[in-house]
């Protein structure tokens, strides 16, 4: 039989009727040797050591390398139970990384997982050099980075902005005053390999006064007019216009002269007591301003 191969596989016979509704169910007791193989081992890998080895049993398909958490490679696999990984050092650089080797079938389900040991010291050279600090304006960055470094990225309150120009162990990022526009903006230069992980990460100082115009100026309004129109600065993409904490309308930009008009407004402000707010929103939607609107 083809389905049952270990004695502590769980095996029930069910009895269906002719609707193939359940009618009963019953367990199988199980003896004799298993004729499944599984096994799988794996030998010490030392940091540094091109090749990775190992055995696998028959009803192993395939054998691949987990890197803590991720698949990073699929072995050759021989006809003599052996497999064996190569390149090995691009996949694991230090000795507290999670090394496992898994076995796989046909349809690439999950048969075998074992640990493997890591010895030695790490060669990793991921190094990354910054500016003692960055003064908010300044349009270039830049610094030196180690010989196991591929990338290097600018990340700026969480998010991966911009990769530098990287050359010969000096990287340069450019145009700078377009992603850090605040001394409070939390910058961060991060080195990856070539899988794109991250292997080092470094926090920047930034100085200097912000850089964003969040002017929001709106003329004065008449209850009962229909238009209200406003000034706004560079750093605004959005207007909202919110009454009572509701959002009601969004207000038409004009790019060229900074200037923005609501509409059709005396059937939604249709009296002086509400609480009216002109709402900015930067590029990235976050609310950056908001002002106050008494109706005369």
């Amino acid at each position: 039989m083809n389905y049952i191969f270990k004695a502590t596989d769980k095996v029930e016979i069910i009895g269906v009727d002719a609707k193939y509704v359940e009618q009963n169910r019953i367990s199988v007791q199980v003896t004799g040797t298993s004729t499944f193989d599984d096994a799988l081992t794996a030998t010490t890998y030392k940091l540094g050591t091109n090749n990775l080895t190992g055995t696998f049993g028959k009803n192993i398909w395939k054998v691949r390398l987990w890197v803590n958490g991720k698949i990073v490679s699929q072995a050759t696999t021989k006809a003599d139970g052996t497999y064996e990984f190569t390149n090995v050092p691009s996949f694991i650089n230090a000795a507290t990384d999670k090394v496992e080797i898994v076995g796989v079938d046909t349809q690439y389900n999950e048969l075998k997982r074992i640990g493997v040991s890591v010895t030695g010291t790490s060669s990793l050279n991921n190094s990354l050099t910054v500016p003692t600090t960055y003064r908010v304006g300044d349009q270039i960055l830049a610094g030196t980075y180690g010989s196991d470094v591929f990338k290097v990225r600018l990340w700026v309150n969480g998010v991966a902005v911009t990769q530098a120009t990287s050359v010969s162990g000096n990287y340069t990022f450019t145009n700078i005053a377009s992603y850090i526009h605040s001394p409070l903006d939390v910058v961060q230069v991060v080195a990856v390999d070539k899988q794109y992980k991250e292997i080092n990460r470094v926090d920047m100082d930034t100085t200097g006064s912000p850089l964003y115009n969040y002017l929001l100026a709106p003329d004065d309004y008449t209850l009962g007019h229909s238009t209200m129109k406003g000034m706004y600065g560079k750093d605004i993409s959005e207007i909202k216009l919110s009454i009572d904490g509701n959002i009601v309308q969004t207000a038409v930009l004009d790019k060229t002269t900074r200037t923005f008009t609501l509409k059709n407004l005396a059937t939604v402000i249709t009296s002086k007591n509400a609480s009216i707010r002109i709402i900015g929103y930067n590029e990235q939607y976050q609310e950056v301003k908001r002002v106050a609107v008494s109706p005369q």
